[in-house]
Formats: structure tokens, C-alpha cells, sequence
């Protein structure tokens, strides 16, 4: 049975298998298959299926994407028509420690088909290595080789390249590497280095060009070549704990290094793993985050540095200038932290989900508690998925607010948090709209699995949970998913139901569709392809996987005039692409913005910042009402429902609980 919606506004090939003769301190590299699929990588930004290649070594893991068909980490990756990229660096992580950052490192940008990738054949025993080839009769005439290398004690991986022109013709090749994904990225001591989205997930990367096998260190974007000249460089990609941990092991490839370290602990000796040390040359600084016993270390250039350590509620230390010629170890001894102790129950006295929102007063500024993309401290507010959590805060005055949706009941309250001090917010959440027989929903919100955006999936149920979201089908960008693991690990199955779902994207009209088949292990999880005409798009999410008579497909955000109205654009009516209303359940009438539902006009006027991002790219200068035009269409006898979404890509500005829809049940 399909469900029925009433819509609420509320504005707001072969792979060996590993034996014990793969012994610790010797590299590995292996095809994945069916059989071997649990040696994938894990964290997440990992994106490893069946028919790729993973080489590891005592350090590091590292997937390089097979050959395989339209193979890409995510849509996001790169965008456009041949947005295909295997034979790049997927994945690379810390041993052990399921935690990949990485959306791709793609070597000179490289993108589109490949003639083949394979484990290599290396001379040298104690190195294993994968290599991609690009054929000159598939390239202009160039021959093109991505060569990944591992060897025991390396933290990262090695990537030669290797040009051969072998056309008649003067040609100019590409040597800029391509990594994506990272909102903080930067230059230390030649070396370039990214910051995973959240700090706090503490993992980082950093390259640089390097001397290897008698290659040159380059540093340019791009090198032209004669007939015949042939080319080679390589670069080493590391990973880290922080950036400057993986900014030093490149750094050893390429100068005398010493070693920086020390401890980073409050008053009584223990150890503050949240802080973040910063390290300053001239006008240049990394940063390096201490572990769980608040140690910290990175590989340095001899030279003059400043050192800063900085905790959130802590009083900073440093700027200390020291010139390091020698291993230097410096310590930091931190104060108390300022701190605000949450007890959030619901009438009944048990821990409830819930969103705090802080306001800065009499001169105190709001706080920055971190990235707009997490839950658990997005700029000024703080989501949670139980009521007894702690926040830290600069010593101030501040007004604290905490909600849950729109159906409960507020705290507010005002407090002075006086430096090294807590202060305790407690209270319940009491039901104030009583909505028996109907449940919350939102059908259309997104995590990093989509790949334009980065929200961590756990923020993302997170964020729900804290918004009293009750329903949240999974609805990532072109790809098969399912949410309810997350759920489960996070102890919310009684808060959320989810159910396994997509949103089928291209360069027109956009589907979410629910429920579907996982297929693990396949690209985009065996999600369909996306066709311009929307009603072959909304046949082929009818029928994948079998017919469904629960499938529910609905347009997102649409373009009312193209889908029913006016289809080649001509400006005279032709009704679209008829038929279409009969393929779907409903339309998306309010979506992440402000509502025009009571406008009487179809369309509106764009004037400077009313604009969204995308009409301003595009040069817009008026905007159809997508609501009035919804209405005519109703009243002409279409029945579609109109549905309220968020389509979330953050936590915070952007998060879910603005629009909502409630289904009976």
C-alpha cells in the first residue's frame, strides 16, 4: 500500500586468498573478490566493491578502483559525463584503524576509461604495486601509467607516473594531482596537506613530489613533450592522525627531519585527547592532534617554529618560539575546562534526544564549537542522541536553549560559566502536540555517502533524532543505502525507522525512491542508471528489483514548468512529458527554503541575495513558484501529493526539522 501524506509547513577478477604465509612485516596487495571482501577498508569516505585492488603493508592500507564499469568512489567525486575514475587512490588508512578519509587522490587528474588496472610485476621483492595504463590508442597517442607502490615501515603509498608520447605531434600532459572532498588543506614546508571534514575523526593527508627510482622532484602542472620523449615522477601520498603527522612522513622522503613531541595534560596530569597543537613557520601552519593518552608527535624541518596549544573551555597556550635542531620534546600542562553538564529526560524520566543552541550575551560571543557538517558540535549548537552529554565553552555568559522538533516543549535558560567551572542544565522535554496516529517524516535528507556533501552519516541520524524525525527513508545520491546500521549502533531504533532507499540523480529531473535492494559490494550498491526522460527514470525505480507494490517514488525539488508544462521550452504550453503524473507519488512543493505557497503569482522576481546559488550561477532573474503552479495543476485534475522536505546536507544551517511531512499510521 502506498502511503498517504498530508503535507505541515513549518518555515525554518581472481584474488588469492591471505594464509599465514602473509606475514605481519611483509606487504601484500590482493584483487578483492566474493570470497576475500572483508580485506576492504573501512571508514568513512571507503568506497572498495568487488574487482578492486587493496595493498597493505605493517602501516597503512591502501584500495586502488579496478577497471570496472562507470567506476567511481561517489557522485561527487567529479561531475559531468566521464566522471568514471578507476585506477585511483580510493582509500588509504592507518592500519587497524577503519578510519579513511579519503574521497580519491586521483594522479594528474586522471578520470574516464583505462585500458587496464593490475597488480604489477616489481623486480624487487620487498615491493608490491598496482599499476593503471592508459594505451596510446586510447589516449591521443599517449601512453600513460599510474605505478602505486608499498613497502614495509612506509606510511603511505608511492605513485610514479610514467608519460610516453608516441603520437607525431607536440603535446602538453597533465602533472596536477587531483584529491577532493577536504574543506581544509594548506602548504607546510613544500609539502601540501589535508584535514578530514570533523577534526575530531583525526584523519589526514598530505603529498608531495619526491626523488625515486631516479625520477625528479617536480612542481609544476604540466610538461610539454616531443614525439617519442618519455617522462617519469613520482610523489608520496601519507596518512595521519593529523596533518602534520602525515605532512612528516612525506617530509622524510625529503629532508633530515627531526621529531617533535610532547603531552598535552589538564591539572591533575590527565590527558586532554581533544586538543589541537598548532605549529607555525613564518606564515604557514599545520596542526597535530594528541592521542588517547594525550601524546603527540610529528616529523619536522630543522628550523625557527611557534607552538600553540589550544582546547575549546581551556585557557590557550603558547605562541612559544623555539629553534628546533635537534628532536625537541615540549609538553603542555592545560587548565580546567569551562563546561556546561546536560540532564535532558522526557516526562517520564529517560534520556531524550535533543538539539542545544547556544547564544552569547552582554559581550560574550556565540561559541564556535565546530564544522557546520557534525552533530556533536556544529557552530553554535550541540545535537545529541541522549540527554546526558557535556559541552565545553569559553568562560562567558550565555542564553541555552534546548529543543527536540516541534512537538515538544523548550528549556531555556541563562547561565554564567565562570573559567574552569560547570554548570548544569537539566530539565524535561514534555509532549506538547499530540500527534497519535500520525508519524514525522522526512523523505529526503543526505550524508557523505552521496558525495556532495560530507555530513557524516551517524550526524546525519544524529540530527534526525534530535529534530524528532520519526520516519527517515535512506535517500543517497545515486546510490542504494541503508541507514538502519547506523541507527542500531547508535541506540536510536526506537527513535527512527528507516528503510533502504536512494535518490536517483542527473542532469535534470531528480527521483528518491523507496524501498530497494542492497547488492554490497557493487558500485553505487546495484542502484539503476538515471535517463533525461523522467518517466523512463520513474519506470526503471518501479520496476528495479521487481515490482513492488509499496515502491514509493516521488520528484524532488522539480521543475514545474519543464515536467508539466512547457517540455522543449519553447514558451508555449504542450504539457510537459505527459504521463508523467501517473508515474509517480509526489512532488517535492517545499524543499530547504522559504515557502511561496500563498503568492499569487507563478512566478517571483529574483533580486540580489534572494537569489538560491544556483539561480545566481545561472544567471536567473526570475523563479517559478513551485507551489502555485502545484496548485493549478491540481486544479486542472492532477493528483499528486505535495510533499515538505529538508534535503539536508549539514547538520547545522542546513540540517533536518524545517519542513517535515506527517504520515497517518
Amino acid at each position: 500500500m502506498k502511503f498517504i501524506l498530508v503535507l505541515f509547513l513549518f518555515g525554518m577478477g581472481f584474488s588469492p586468498q591471505l594464509t599465514a604465509d602473509h606475514h605481519e612485516s611483509k606487504p601484500w596487495v590482493v584483487e578483492i573478490g566474493p570470497e576475500n571482501k572483508e580485506l576492504l577498508p573501512k571508514g568513512k569516505e571507503s568506497d572498495g566493491i568487488i574487482g578492486d585492488f587493496v595493498m597493505q603493508n605493517d602501516k597503512v592500507v591502501a584500495l586502488i578502483s579496478g577497471n570496472l564499469p562507470f567506476r567511481k568512489a561517489n557522485m561527487g567525486t567529479f561531475w559531468g559525463e566521464d566522471n568514471w575514475t578507476p585506477g585511483c587512490l580510493y582509500d588509504l588508512s592507518i592500519k587497524g584503524s577503519d578510519n579513511d578519509q579519503l574521497t580519491i587522490f586521483a594522479p594528474t587528474g586522471q578520470r574516464g576509461k583505462v585500458s587496464y588496472v593490475r597488480i604489477a610485476e616489481l623486480k624487487d621483492s620487498s615491493l608490491v604495486g598496482i599499476e593503471t595504463i592508459v594505451t596510446p590508442a586510447n589516449n591521443n597517442g599517449i601512453y600513460e601509467k599510474h605505478l602505486y607502490v608499498l613497502k614495509s615501515g612506509w606510511s603511505g603509498v608511492l605513485i610514479e607516473t610514467t608519460y610516453k608520447n608516441r603520437s607525431d605531434k607536440k603535446v602538453t600532459v597533465q602533472l596536477s594531482d587531483e584529491w577532493t572532498k577536504f574543506r581544509s588543506t594548506g602548504t607546510f614546508n613544500g609539502i601540501k596537506w589535508a584535514d578530514s571534514i570533523d577534526p575530531a575523526d583525526k584523519g589526514a593527508y598530505a603529498y608531495a613530489s619526491v626523488e625515486w627510482n631516479g625520477s625528479k622532484i617536480i612542481d609544476a602542472s604540466q610538461m610539454d613533450m616531443e614525439p617519442e620523449e618519455s617522462f617519469r615522477y613520482a610523489r608520496f601520498v601519507a596518512v595521519g592522525n593529523s596533518p602534520a603527522q602525515a605532512a612528516g612522513h612525506v617530509s622524510e622522503w625529503i629532508h633530515n627531519v627531526i621529531t617533535l613531541s610532547g603531552k598535552i595534560t589538564g591539572p591533575a596530569g590527565d590527558p586532554v585527547d581533544s586538543a589541537i597543537v598548532t605549529i607555525k613557520k613564518g606564515e604557514d601552519s599545520i596542526r597535530v592532534y594528541p592521542d588517547a593518552k594525550g601524546h603527540y608527535s610529528a616529523k619536522l624541518e630543522k628550523g625557527l617554529y611557534a607552538i600553540k596549544a589550544t582546547d575549546i573551555g581551556r585557557n590557550p597556550i603558547g605562541d612559544i618560539e623555539m629553534t628546533m635542531d635537534d628532536d625537541t620534546r615540549s609538553s603542555f600542562k592545560m587548565s580546567s575546562p569551562s563546561r556546561v553538564v546536560f540532564d535532558i529526560q522526557d516526562v517520564n524520566g529517560e534520556s531524550i534526544p535533543c538539539k542545544v543552541m547556544f547564544r552569547g550575551l552582554d559581550g560574550t560571543p556565540n561559541p564556535s564549537l565546530g564544522p557546520t557538517d557534525r552533530a556533536h558540535g556544529c557552530r553554535d549548537q550541540y545535537h545529541s542522541e541522549i540527554g546526558q552529554f557535556i559541552v565545553s565553552l569559553t568562560p562567558g555568559k550565555y542564553e541555552v536553549t534546548v529543543v527536540r522538533g516541534i512537538e515538544y516543549s523548550s528549556i531555556k535558560k541563562v547561565i554564567t560559566l565562570a573559567e574552569g567551572k560547570s554548570a548544569k542544565v537539566s530539565g524535561q522535554l514534555k509532549r506538547v502536540i499530540d500527534t497519535s496516529g500520525w508519524v514525522s517524516a522526512d523523505y529526503h535528507n543526505h550524508s557523505t555517502p552521496s558525495g556532495d556533501n560530507t555530513c557524516g552519516t551517524d550526524d546525519r541520524i544524529i540530527n534526525i533524532a534530535a529534530e524528532h524525525i520519526e520516519f527517515a527513508p535512506t535517500t543517497e545520491h545515486n546510490r542504494i543505502y541503508n541507514w538502519y546500521p547506523h541507527i542500531k549502533r547508535l541506540g536510536l531504533e526506537s527513535e527512527i525507522k528507516t528503510v533502504v532507499g536512494m535518490e536517483l540523480t542527473g542532469s535534470g529531473t531528480h527521483f528518491n525512491s523507496f524501498p530497494l535492494e542492497e547488492k554490497a559490494f557493487l558500485q553505487d550498491v546495484r542502484a539503476p542508471h538515471w535517463n533525461k526522460d523522467p518517466r523512463i527514470t520513474a519506470a526503471t525505480l518501479e520496476n528495479h528489483g521487481g515490482y513492488r507494490q509499496d515502491r514509493w517514488i516521488h520528484i524532488n525539488h522539480p521543475d514545474m514548468i519543464w515536467n508539466f508544462t512547457d517540455r522543449d521550452g519553447d514558451g508555449r504550453t504542450d504539457g510537459g512529458f505527459i504521463g508523467l503524473g501517473q508515474l509517480i507519488d509526489a512532488i517535492e512543493t517545499q524543499n530547504y527554503r522559504t515557502s511561496h505557497i500563498l503568492d499569487e503569482a507563478p512566478y517571483r522576481i529574483i533580486e540580489g541575495a534572494g537569489a538560491t546559488p544556483f539561480e545566481r550561477a545561472q544567471g536567473a532573474t526570475f523563479s517559478i513558484n513551485r507551489e502555485f503552479v502545484w496548485l493549478q495543476l491540481l486544479n486542472q485534475g492532477h493528483r499528486m501529493w505535495g510533499i515538505a522536505v529538508s534535503d539536508a546536507h549539514h547538520v547545522y544551517g542546513n540540517g533536518v526539522g524545517g519542513w517535515r511531512a506527517y504520515v497517518q499510521s
